[in-house]
């Protein structure tokens, strides 16, 4: 006998009790944990002093990501090291990018900052 564990419908999470010959029994294990994601595109940016960058999203909301372990990643953000370079931010297709092509996910800044409270409407900032 095996036991095997799967998302069912609802992602509800239930356990299969199976034998060569298929399923015997199932059973409900409960509800998966599920962390709602808001997808979001970035609307403006603006690069500010030791790699911070402040982000105006779509849904009317703002606020600053700190960037300053991200510039150490590697090749790719080696080049932000440079606080001019790191100034050259734009947003492309919602996303705030460099020009060699670095860029970092809206969606994930967006909940890092609700995460830590510095999520604020945009409208507070004017």
């Amino acid at each position: 006998m095996c036991a095997l564990l799967f998302l069912g419908p609802g992602f509800r999470r239930d356990e299969r009790i199976c034998d060569k010959a298929g399923v015997v029994e199932t059973r409900a294990l409960g509800d998966w944990p599920m962390t709602e994601i808001k997808m979001v595109r970035a609307r403006r940016v603006r690069a500010l002093p030791n790699w911070q960058l402040e982000i105006v999203f779509d849904d009317g909301m703002m606020g600053v990501t700190d960037l300053a372990g991200f510039v150490n990643l590697g090749p790719m953000t080696e080049p932000l090291k440079d606080p001019a370079y790191f100034e050259r931010v734009f947003v492309e297709m919602g996303v705030p990018t460099w020009p060699n092509g670095c860029d970092i996910d809206p969606i994930n800044a967006h909940m890092r900052m609700r995460e830590a409270g510095t999520l604020r409407a945009a409208s507070e900032a004017a």
